[in-house]
């Protein structure tokens, strides 16, 4: 848990932050880093949910976008 210093948790989510990040700047080698943790897990999703952040107008849909994917990763991961 978060709130309570969880340090395995904190670790979790920060990784999820920086693939959300990488996937949303458009680099490569971050699905494929998804794909190497959880083979299982459905990239087209996720290149679909990063496209359409990418491509969204203004900051709240670009937002709105963003949390989309990040909770997508972390509901794909096992991160709840």
């Amino acid at each position: 848990d978060l709130v309570r210093g969880d340090r395995g948790a904190v670790r979790r989510f920060k990784q999820l932050e920086r693939w959300r990040d990488a996937l949303l700047s458009g680099d490569p080698s971050a699905l494929e880093e998804i794909k190497r943790h959880s083979p299982e897990v459905d990239t087209g999703r996720i290149e679909r949910l990063a496209a359409g952040a990418r491509e969204a107008k203004g900051v709240p849909a670009r937002r709105k976008a963003s949390r989309q994917l990040f909770r997508y990763l972390k509901k794909a991961l096992d991160m709840q």
